[in-house]
């Protein structure tokens, strides 16, 4: 049975031998013929497999315990009563603003000169909008933070977000950006100097170069912020991505079949993700002669090894030889197996008819076990035992409480926490379509960075906060909301949602900036039914409405004192009502 794992580049197939993945279920595994299976890393003499065979003996041994030295918890220091932002700045640092925004106006520079010189930039392009001193940091916070919110108020379409639409209007985002701007920034985004790219296939090339320095600072802080505790696990994560790129895979045991692949190393107890390693393809590296799954689970443990954690894995990666080095680094090691070397002949031919059964066999070290459930899987660990424990749950039948071998419960209880990673980050995640896999791949990595901050606070506060609670509140404390720095006056649509509650509306003057102190706006009743007005006679001279130096506290909008504010307050079509007001009142005077 081939895995079920395909992967663009057919390299690392040769790691993988015959059953399934264990996404699916996490306990449980497939076996699968003799005949099927290989292995690229079987480089020994039959002799020596013989020899290692005669150290696996039928039954159970006691497992040893490991002692757990490490300080689980956070590693670096915080500010005296931090605010939201100030956790996720300890994962995606402040600096990094001003070196997306370097890169970002340098890409859209060369751009926008290509354009201009092929004779490719229409006359009504936004990219004129561009400014020419370029986007500043704080412009990219901005960005970043109207892309945490666009998590949270999802649109069919982008443009929606700067909707006139009294339904669709939301007023965060029209407030703290234009439209045009935006979507300049997110055309023109960009994390890493082109110059420096070296194509596929020549000297120096580096899969994730797009992703600039941005990538090796985030996920270098992921290991540097956070210990974890005595229980890891590592399994694959999908960024979900249909466009091409060579390293692109299919998973069909996952949610978001066709992506990006991520191996992470996540924290059992809470989901935290502490290391992050995009899949590539094939490495320009050799691996070692124990293979490339081997060199990738050492790579992801090497900072948590000689401390006494246990680390769960699931199929993919379980062979006796990982298993016996972990364990020669004092880290115990759990999971689904298939049938690799080092696996004993006998228990590979050993049958489980009924449910409940169980084939056991060790080596001193290790503990293999066959066990028939629904179905039939196996399952290594050099630190659990087959004893029965009880999993606090009833049978629904006899209301006896229901007992599973211990080394199934450990396994399904800490297995899952690269699955819950993904789930959280995909909650509140930014996701457009894009052409650039980078693009996709950054905002995944932004996303997660906010999830693990949300982790770090929950366990530093001991606090119930939701999730999207501290994303919205992480937007509030950038310190770029629209109520710290408004822009400009609300739209319209936004004006429509509060301007008929009444008793909250009250004139202010309008303040000056410089050194103008007295200013004056069209008023926004009279101006437009004036020049309804003035257009129905023909005139096109004169200039409709007044100039007001007044404006509504909550509204922000100029309004003349006298009728036109409490028409505005009062009236729903507020030009219709001036406008039938105007009529009547000549009609009067006519007679």
């Amino acid at each position: 049975m081939a895995a079920n794992i395909v992967f663009v580049d057919e390299a690392t197939t040769n790691e993988v031998f015959g059953g399934e993945d264990s996404d699916g279920d996490q306990s449980t595994s497939y076996a699968v013929s003799e005949e099927g299976e290989r292995d690229v890393s079987r480089q020994e003499s039959d002799v020596e497999e013989e020899n290692e065979e005669e150290n696996w003996v039928v039954g159970s041994r006691e497992p040893t315990a490991l002692d757990f030295t490490a300080d689980r918890g956070l590693n670096v220091d915080l500010p005296d009563s931090p605010s939201f932002i100030d956790y996720f700045h300890l994962l995606f640092p402040e600096h990094l603003y001003e070196y997306i925004s370097r890169q970002t106006n340098k890409y859209a520079r060369e751009t926008i000169a290509s354009l201009r010189e092929r004779g490719r930039l229409p006359l009504n392009s936004r990219f004129k909008t561009w400014p020419e001193d370029g986007v500043t940091a704080g412009d990219i916070k901005a960005f970043l933070a109207m892309i945490i919110a666009m998590g949270l108020v999802n649109q069919e379409n982008i443009q929606d977000y700067w909707s006139t639409d009294e339904v669709l209007s939301t007023p965060f985002f029209p407030q703290l950006m234009s439209r045009d701007k935006f979507l300049n920034i997110l055309t023109f985004f960009h994390l890493c100097d082109n110059d420096n790219y070296v194509a596929r296939g020549h000297a120096g090339y580096n899969p994730v170069n797009k992703l600039g320095a941005v990538y090796s600072v985030v996920t270098d802080n992921f290991s540097n912020v956070w210990t974890p505790g005595r229980e890891v696990c590592i399994d694959e994560g999908m960024i979900p991505f249909r466009g091409k790129v060579h390293f692109k895979v299919y998973n069909p045991d996952k949610p978001d079949k066709y992506g990006v692949k991520s191996y992470q190393l996540c924290d059992s107890s809470n989901g935290y993700c502490c290391k992050f390693e995009i899949y590539t393809g094939g490495n320009q590296d050799p691996p070692s002669a124990k293979g490339k799954t081997y060199d990738l689970v050492m790579r992801l443990m090497q900072p948590y090894l000689n401390a006494g954690r246990c680390l769960y894995v699931d199929n993919y990666y379980t062979s006796p030889t990982l298993f016996n080095d972990l364990y020669e680094l004092n880290t115990g090691a759990c999971g689904t197996a298939r049938y690799r070397k080092g696996i004993p002949h006998a228990f590979r031919t050993a049958q489980v008819k009924n449910r409940g059964d169980k084939f056991v066999m060790n080596n001193g070290t290790l503990l293999a076990v066959k066990i028939k459930d629904r179905k039939v899987f196996q399952m290594l660990s050099s630190v659990h035992s087959i004893n029965e424990v009880e999993i606090r749950r009833n049978h629904h039948g006899t209301g006896l409480p229901i007992t599973k071998p211990e080394i199934v419960h450990e396994y399904n209880k800490y297995m899952g926490a690269v699955d819950r990673c993904d789930q959280m980050v995909a909650y509140s995640c930014f996701r457009r379509r894009t052409m650039k896999w980078w693009k996709t791949v950054f905002f995944h990595l932004f996303s997660l960075s906010i999830l693990n901050s949300f982790i770090v606070y929950k366990e530093r506060t001991r606090s119930a906060v939701l999730q999207r609670v501290f994303r919205r509140e992480l937007v509030c404390s950038s310190g770029i909301s629209p109520s710290s720095t408004p822009r400009g006056r609300p739209r319209r649509s936004v004006e429509c949602l509060t301007r008929l509650q009444a008793g909250s509306h009250f004139p202010e003057k309008i303040q000056g900036t410089g050194k103008k102190t007295n200013i004056t706006r069209s008023c926004v009743v009279c101006f437009p039914a004036q020049k309804r007005i003035l257009a129905r006679v023909g005139e096109k001279r004169k200039r409709p409405g007044r100039e007001s130096s007044f404006q509504c506290s909550v509204c922000k909008v100029a309004l003349c004192i006298q009728d036109c504010f409490q028409l505005y307050h009062t009236v729903q079509d507020y030009v219709a009502a001036y406008v039938q007001r105007h009529d009547s009142n000549n009609d009067d005077t006519a007679d």
